[in-house]
């Protein structure tokens, strides 16, 4: 797959393939082999080769995926110097989560940031009050996308920001399943915090909100799950059990009319991966290695990051159940499927990994693991400007 979009724009903003090697520090012959598609850019390169470049990193993700459609929008809102508003919001938050999933959210934060800054804000100032809500809306689910970038970059301080301001915009604009699914978010955020009591009661608040609503069975299915982990943190099997009950019972129901647009689907392989995090942490590793092989199926390899995190979880259930070879494999599939992806909280999982591994080094399909994935490591501390 020739980038000729890569060179052309490497030619647009005036630079050598010599001269753009020597800006980030690599050989001209990575230059080339970019150029070429036999190689991509590694993660904590591509912040700079956007700048040298002159593009955001979802404009350069789409020049390195010979994908046009995800720079038509921003190409011409920077020539007019500002994002293009595309009347509701909700295409561009449509291409942002594509590219998300893709590239993570790292990549990707400041240039939510600045749609929520230079598209949605100035309108907001000057809504009228039929176009407040829809604006309300918009506000809420992108300032929400990008507490989950934030989060991806593990800045969970700032993504808790996101996350309460998105609740008042949602609030405000009357969207409940949009508010309901943002409490879900905060829920997550707590139980990431390990405070499972204040997981329970973000849970308990949206549940709450959508009492008088049956539809957006995804969101309330969402809210039980988030119940679910808090039990399971508490070690109260009965009532974990009971959450992860219920929201398989919403998943089941139909759609009986059009929810809200903004929240992201929450499917089966999304609670199937809730699931295996609470049968974790309640010591049932094979109910655990049977969800997250649900949750696996369930996302496309195109779906890198979330097949990485039920990945992840079914290593550590096989850990648990000391089938270290199997799990040594497992490992290093998610390490090569992820070197493109620009997501702290994936790294910090594979991270994890190291002293799970430890005791098994002997083992030396084990130790050539620990030796590739210390390397793939090394490559986030050797970044410059990486977030942390």
């Amino acid at each position: 797959m020739v980038r000729g979009r890569l060179a052309e724009r490497r030619k647009t903003v005036g630079l050598s393939q010599e001269k753009l090697a020597e800006s980030l520090g690599v050989d001209r012959s990575t230059v080339v082999r970019w150029e070429r598609g036999a190689a991509m850019p590694q993660p904590w390169l591509r912040p700079r080769l956007a700048s040298a470049l002159q593009l955001t990193i979802r404009e350069l993700a789409s020049l390195l995926e010979n994908a046009p459609d995800l720079t038509v929008a921003t190409a011409s809102s920077r020539a007019a110097g500002t994002p293009a508003w595309d009347g509701s919001g909700i295409q561009t938050m449509l291409h942002f989560r594509i590219a998300d999933l893709q590239l993570g959210g790292q990549f990707l934060y400041e240039d939510v940031l600045a749609y929520l800054r230079q598209a949605i804000g100035p309108r907001l100032f000057d809504a009228t009050d039929a176009d407040a809500p829809q604006l309300l809306a918009a506000a809420a689910g992108l300032t929400e996308m990008a507490g989950w970038m934030a989060y991806d970059s593990g800045l969970t301080l700032l993504a808790s920001r996101h996350f309460n301001r998105a609740f008042e915009f949602a609030r405000t604009s009357g969207d409940r399943h949009l508010g309901g699914h943002i409490l879900a978010s905060l829920s997550h955020l707590a139980h990431h915090d390990r405070h499972p009591e204040e997981g329970i009661r973000y849970a308990d608040r949206g549940l709450s909100l959508m009492s008088r609503d049956d539809t957006a069975p995804g969101v309330r299915a969402r809210l039980h799950a988030m119940r679910a982990r808090g039990y399971a943190a508490l070690r109260d099997p009965a009532r974990c059990d009971a959450s992860i009950d219920t929201a398989e019972r919403l998943l089941s129901e139909p759609l009986h009319r059009a929810a809200s647009p903004w929240p992201s689907v929450f499917d089966g392989g999304s609670l199937a991966l809730e699931k295996a995090r609470c049968y974790r942490q309640l010591g049932r590793p094979t109910l655990a290695r049977v969800a997250t092989a649900s949750a696996i199926a369930a996302r496309t390899p195109d779906r890198v990051r979330s097949r990485a995190f039920a990945q992840l979880t079914a290593v550590s259930a096989m850990i648990d159940q000391a089938e270290v070879d199997e799990a040594c494999e497992a490992a290093g599939k998610v390490v090569s499927a992820t070197r493109s992806l620009g997501s702290q909280l994936v790294l910090r999982q594979l991270a994890a990994l190291l002293p799970r591994f430890a005791p098994y080094a002997g083992n030396r399909d084990v130790a050539e693991f620990l030796d590739s994935l210390r390397e793939r490591l090394s490559e986030r501390h050797r970044a410059p400007g990486q977030a942390d």
